[in-house]
């Protein structure tokens, strides 16, 4: 059912997934596009936040005004958008690092990514600290946490001869960025459920396009369905084509890739504390100024 998978894409609501798709997600590594998160709270914002400007012009408003006009109409609904899919620790999460990202860019002062974490996970915990140990607010954390300080890493140790197209950079961003969220949520993934998918790393190289165009033409087709009927049949006709894309990486990735994943029993404090070690680790190498002696 598409339009089970596109509801659980917009709003988190997963009662319209059946099983076999949910387990097929579970064993690709796919299962974190069905949950509302970050990647969800950027097409919404982004989408948004780029048609407000066109929109404000008209009225004749200067440069600074249509800014703070676009920024504080983007917060106002990524926050009705919050509640809307039950303000789940993720999605607050998101929403906090939106609005401190976008009051950055109006008020001209740019923020580190992990401060910009901290400060969003400070919010969060402060208002709900059993948030702590929910094992969204953990997986979503770790993943940005991956993102954020490994994807570096691993784009500076691929040669630049192998990035020379612009699709091919775009494919080796996508993978490093996919290598850097599964390394991130590693320890959550197997403290939790003892397994990580490594077919993830391939499979989201194709999956989150997927998501990302279905989003994008489900938001379109929600803003311009009530004014134009031809425009929202279309996005939505788009939206069904991306989630039956999503859907067929999902199901061709449990029967070529279903042995790419690690299961083990569940790890105690001191192999969690060491496998968290290690990450940290390679978040530190190769640094210019270390060398081995």
């Amino acid at each position: 059912d598409a339009q089970g998978v596109l509801r659980a894409l917009l709003l988190g609501d997963r009662s319209r997934v059946t099983d076999v798709q949910r387990e097929r997600f579970v064993k690709t590594g796919l299962m974190h596009l069905l949950a509302v998160s970050g990647l969800h709270v950027f097409l919404v914002g982004m989408v948004l936040y780029a048609l407000l400007r066109p929109f404000l012009i008209r009225f004749g408003m200067q440069w600074r005004t249509v800014e703070i006009a676009r920024a504080a109409l983007t917060i106002l609904v990524l926050g009705g958008y919050m509640f809307l899919t039950g303000g789940r620790p993720s999605v607050v999460r998101a929403v906090i690092m939106a609005t401190l990202f976008i009051g950055g860019i109006v008020f001209q002062r740019s923020a580190h990514p992990l401060n910009t974490l901290g400060g969003a996970a400070l919010i969060l915990l402060a208002v709900r600290p059993p948030a702590l140990f929910d094992v969204g607010f953990q997986l979503s954390m770790s993943a940005v946490a991956g993102i954020v300080t490994l994807n570096p890493r691993l784009l500076d140790a691929i040669p630049e001869r192998y990035r020379a197209s612009e699709a091919v950079d775009w494919l080796v961003s996508t993978g490093t960025v996919s290598a850097a969220a599964i390394l991130g949520t590693a320890p959550v993934l197997l403290f939790h459920f003892g397994w990580v998918s490594a077919a993830g790393l391939l499979l989201n190289i194709a999956g989150i396009p997927c998501t990302g165009l279905a989003l994008s033409a489900a938001i379109l087709m929600a803003v311009t369905g009530g004014m134009w009927s031809l425009a929202g049949a279309s996005f939505g006709s788009a939206a069904d084509v991306f989630v039956q894309g999503l859907l067929a990486t999902s199901r061709y990735g449990v029967e070529w890739l279903s042995w790419a994943g690690i299961r083990m029993a569940t790890p105690d404090a001191w192999g969690l504390g060491a496998l968290v070690a290690a990450l940290i680790a390679l978040t530190q190498w190769p640094r210019p100024h270390l060398r081995w002696r």
